[in-house]
């Protein structure tokens, strides 16, 4: 398993689970890796940066927006007993 996490990966992880990625994720893993991600792997391997406020603000919404759709997707999944048909 990789330990970085793209759209591929979180995909994978969904899977697993039996969550369909689309329902959570839909349009939003273009921007895991084509913002997320990229700001994240150049500021790890050490490179400066300046990430503008827009941007970040639009990253910080994007990450909570994804952790609070996933919750809603999990609580939702345990009430249904889904976890039953897997």
């Amino acid at each position: 398993m990789e330990s970085n996490l793209s759209s591929r990966v979180l995909r994978d992880v969904l899977d697993t689970v039996d969550i369909p990625y689309g329902q959570v994720v839909g349009q939003k893993g273009l921007l895991i890796d084509g913002s997320l991600l990229r700001h994240r792997n150049r500021i790890a391997h050490g490179e400066r940066i300046e990430v503008d406020y827009a941007t970040y603000a639009q990253l910080h919404d994007l990450v909570i927006e994804l952790i609070s759709d996933l919750k809603e997707t999990i609580i939702s999944r345990a009430r249904d007993r889904a976890y039953l048909t897997i």
